[in-house]
């Protein structure tokens, strides 16, 4: 009984956090937009691109661990419940790429701008823009008040 229960925990941790995510996904689709958009500054939305690439990180090393793992058992257990595991961990793994590669554009952009970028919150998304260029980032409301927390001034955000 215990050696099943070993099999089937990796694949229940991997259906939990792939219906989390999808659940979060549809929740900020459904989620109500700000008519007209907040000027922040730009110290908070490296704060917000860094809390991305962090968990955009842990989401990659999870489901890069989760992939041989369920192989692995696939191999000497021969179910094909966990050969759905590994499809499931190669999603959450492509996500949390995804994530950590824009985490890291937002910021090459924050650094690398100058002083014509502007960043300005409309809902859940970060909204920079520079020159005619603009670029749409997506934050979750957790690390948006996470930041906030952190009590960052309106008086530095920059202003076209």
């Amino acid at each position: 009984m215990e050696a099943e229960l070993w099999f089937v925990l990796p694949l229940v941790i991997v259906v939990l956090t792939s219906s989390s995510l999808a659940l979060v996904f549809v929740l900020r689709r459904l989620r109500p937009s700000a008519s007209t958009g907040k000027m922040i500054s730009l110290l908070m939305v490296e704060r917000l691109a860094r809390a991305a690439q962090r968990r955009g990180g842990l989401l990659a090393a999870v489901g890069l661990v989760g992939v041989p793992t369920a192989m692995l058992m696939e191999l000497q257990r021969g179910g094909s419940l966990l050969g759905l595991s590994a499809i499931v961990a190669t999603i959450v793994a492509c996500i949390g790429v995804r994530a950590f590669c824009v985490g890291r554009a937002v910021l090459t952009l924050v650094e690398h701008s100058g002083r014509s970028l502007t960043a300005e919150l409309e809902g859940g998304t970060v909204i920079l823009r520079h020159g005619d260029a603009e670029l749409h980032f997506g934050v979750s409301r957790w690390a948006l008040a996470g930041v906030r927390r952190d009590a960052v001034p309106r008086s530095i955000a920059r202003v076209g």
